[in-house]
């Protein structure tokens, strides 16, 4: 069974923020950079008035902001990377086929075989199919790949049972 549908590098970018999320690393590094944005913002509210109170607003103020600033700095690395390899916006086309022996996708001219042992998780979202592997992070099939609801039902039942296997 094949599906297909046209990306963006919009739709890479959320499709590498999903993979990032469920990463514990990534969590990690987020983290940290929210503890590092505190210290720095509570230093610099102790410099300007050596006043606990002023450096606590200023480590507080530091760690909530910390995490908008970082995703869109992220996101525009991401932005840059995938326009750089890629060579432009898009859209570009997906095609995804179910196999016996393996989960086949073929975009940007290079095609990619995911054995199904490989494959730890297919997970249903408001917006597509998420493919979680091991070692190759995920494959996110937008629900614009499937003409009806039944298709998108029926492919994803294939994979699940494919999977099993």
């Amino acid at each position: 069974m094949k599906a297909q549908f046209d990306f963006t590098v919009d739709d890479l970018i959320d499709a590498s923020e999903r993979t990032l999320a469920r990463s514990r690393v990534a969590q990690g590094w987020r983290s940290r950079g929210v503890w590092a944005a505190a210290l720095f913002g509570g230093l610099v509210g102790w410099a300007a008035r050596q006043d606990l109170l002023f450096a606590f607003f200023g480590a507080a103020l530091c760690a909530v902001t910390q995490p908008f600033f970082a995703a869109r700095a992220r996101k525009a690395r991401l932005l840059r990377y995938f326009r750089e390899r890629l060579g432009g916006s898009g859209p570009f086309r997906c095609e995804v086929e179910l196999t016996p022996e393996a989960l086949v996708t073929t975009q940007a001219g290079v095609r990619t075989v995911r054995e199904w042992p490989g494959v730890v998780a297919i997970v249903e979202t408001g917006d597509a199919i998420e493919f979680h592997t091991r070692g190759a992070g995920s494959l996110v099939v937008r629900n614009r790949a499937f003409q009806s609801r039944e298709e998108w039902k029926n492919f994803l039942d294939m994979a699940r049972q494919y999977a099993k296997r």
